[in-house]
């Protein structure tokens, strides 16, 4: 009874040890895959780019890093400006001229409006006011030019005028006189009296 105990310890102590064994060499035989699996996946850095055709979907896919973008996908902005940054050197290293960024415009800057007191006011405009008062001398003058309307003197141009300091001034044709006595024709002299004498009728 006793060897056969013995003989019963040692098989299973033998099926352990085979069994043991299997799995130490089980073991050794994964170790080279491991090591070759984490060498291939170190060799690449960590924004890696790997492009490929899809030929099922018949469109481009992308891989950067663990992410996978097809074409039919928009890239988020930080994927898109580093595979711009790659293209571009991969176009310079292919010989493809590229494209340079399009430079701001620089603006002229225009000078500012003028403020209105560095505008001078323009010149009043003389304007004729129907109603406004005439002189003395433009009254006596328009009564002088109706008298001579129907008189033999009205061919000779006869008006009256102002000086600058007021006073009347007689103009006739070219010549001009400061006083009614002074004109050389009497009958001027008489036409020019019956016009003040007429105004000082009216007043």
């Amino acid at each position: 009874m006793e060897y056969f105990i013995i003989l019963i310890v040692a098989v299973i102590c033998l099926l352990a040890g085979l069994l043991a064994g299997y799995l130490i060499a089980s073991q050794q035989d994964r170790r080279p895959e491991d090591r070759s699996t984490n060498q291939t996946e170190n060799q690449y850095p960590p924004d890696a780019i790997h492009i490929w055709h899809d030929k099922g979907k018949d469109q481009i896919v992308l891989q950067l890093g663990k992410q996978i973008y097809h074409t039919s996908e928009p890239l988020p902005p930080t994927e898109n400006k580093h595979i711009t940054q790659l293209l571009k050197f991969l176009q310079k290293w292919v010989g493809i001229p590229t494209t340079p960024d399009p430079q701001p415009v620089a603006q002229t800057p225009q000078p500012p409006p003028a403020s209105p007191q560095s505008i001078p006011p323009s010149p009043p405009e003389a304007v004729d006011m129907p109603g406004a008062e005439k002189s003395i001398v433009a009254q006596v003058d328009d009564i002088l030019q109706r008298l001579l309307a129907n008189s033999p003197l009205g061919d000779k141009r006869i008006r009256l005028t102002e000086n600058l300091d007021g006073s009347m001034r007689i103009c006739i044709g070219v010549d001009h006189y400061d006083d009614i006595g002074a004109v050389p024709d009497e009958a001027i002299q008489a036409v020019i009296r019956a016009a003040v004498r007429e105004w000082e009728q009216l007043q």
